[in-house]
Parts: C-alpha cells; sequence; structure tokens
C-alpha cells in the first residue's frame, strides 16, 4: 500500500532545472564546453552540481576547480531565483491533492537544503511537506539510494511504501535501487531516447496525469 510520495524538487516540482540548465550552459560556453541546457540537464539530472562539474571538467581536459566553478554557477542561479521561480505545470495542484488524501509527502533533491526551503516557501507548498531531504546529508547522493532511504525514514514509511517522482535517470535509478516505485516525469519528450523505461513504473509528460487513484494503484 502506498502511503508516501517523494519529490525530486528541480524540473518536478520548480521549473529551477531550465534556470540551471541555462546558467551552466553560459558559463561551460566561458569555458570552451558546448553543450545545450537541455542535454546537460538530461545527462546530469540528479547529480550534485561537482560531480557534474568534475566529470565535464575531465572530459575537457580542463584544471579548473568543480567547487569554484558550483560558487559561481550557484551565485548566477541565485540571482535568477530572485525574479524568476515557477512551480511546473500541475505540480501545485498535485501536492495539494496528495496533501488532502493524507499521503505522507517528501522531497529529496541534489540542492543544499536552504534552496530547497527557498524554492518550496517561494511556491507556498513548504508547509505541506513532511520531510526535506538534501543529497548533502547522505554518504552518496544520486543514483544512489541513500537519500530515498533517509527520506522513507523520516516520513516514517518503509520504502515499498513509497512513490519516487523523478525527471532525471539518476534519482530513477537511485530509488529503484532503494526499492521504490517509481513515475518518471517526461515533460520534455525525451527522456524516450534514455533508460528510464527500465526504471520506470509509469512514465508521464505532465504531472496532470497523476491523482490518487493513478498512484496507489502502482
Amino acid at each position: 500500500m502506498i502511503k508516501a510520495i517523494i519529490f525530486d524538487m528541480d524540473g518536478v516540482i520548480s521549473d529551477t532545472e531550465r534556470i540551471y540548465g541555462e546558467v551552466s550552459e553560459a558559463y561551460l560556453k566561458e569555458h570552451g564546453i558546448i553543450m545545450s541546457a537541455r542535454e546537460t540537464s538530461l545527462r546530469y539530472a540528479g547529480l550534485t552540481f561537482p560531480l557534474m562539474f568534475a566529470d565535464l571538467f575531465a572530459k575537457h581536459n580542463i584544471s579548473y576547480s568543480p567547487e569554484d566553478a558550483t560558487r559561481e554557477v550557484m551565485q548566477r542561479s541565485l540571482k535568477a531565483f530572485e525574479t524568476d521561480v515557477q512551480p511546473m505545470p500541475g505540480a501545485l495542484e498535485l501536492i495539494h491533492v496528495l496533501h488532502t488524501a493524507n499521503l505522507k509527502l517528501g522531497v529529496a533533491s541534489g540542492a543544499h537544503l536552504y534552496l530547497i526551503d527557498l524554492i518550496l516557501s517561494r511556491l507556498n507548498v513548504k508547509d505541506w511537506f513532511h520531510a526535506l531531504t538534501s543529497s548533502e546529508e547522505v554518504a552518496r547522493g544520486k543514483p544512489h539510494p541513500d537519500i530515498f532511504l533517509l527520506t522513507a525514514q523520516r516520513l516514517g514509511v518503509q520504502p515499498e511504501e513509497c512513490v519516487v517522482i523523478e525527471d532525471g535517470m539518476h534519482g530513477m535509478i537511485g530509488a529503484k535501487k532503494a526499492g521504490m516505485k517509481v513515475v518518471a516525469l517526461n515533460t520534455h519528450g525525451d527522456l524516450e531516447q534514455t533508460d528510464a523505461r527500465t526504471y520506470a513504473d509509469v512514465m508521464v509528460q505532465s504531472l496532470g496525469e497523476l491523482n490518487v487513484d493513478v498512484i496507489s494503484r502502482l
């Protein structure tokens, strides 16, 4: 029986994945790496910025600190968040419906805790969540299961009682390793180019396709 829903945040609850992508695309171009915002998101969604930059810099033989790159991108992103944070289509409605149905709600995100708090507060949904978990709180981030298992523990439920809503492959892999059901949010239609269907129990193009009945049947 499903008792809890665990959301990724960027690209699932908020459109901040777009902002990160646009900022990262511009930053990488400054360092000679040409990669579109969507390509970056598709390849690295769910990973922390230091891991993303470490991988990209290694592949392009760039001797620059991933930590310094992360700080610069975060500063630019935070400036954009001041005026440009929007919910993903159907996100607020779905969160309200699930909250009304007395399901426990959690967030498991690669973002820092202060950003999770900031963004959910901006969208006026923070109080509807029972647990907020960041990858900075676990030894291993996505695609490992640690963040999902910690979130389930905080929610007071078993992993098999959880459904995870993710838009990134790393998150789907981690959720499945945790023994949870997985909803793949295929907003841009390009998850079908990946192995998402291997890990997803259901794939949707919009959160508007989900409701309590659909989730309870997983």
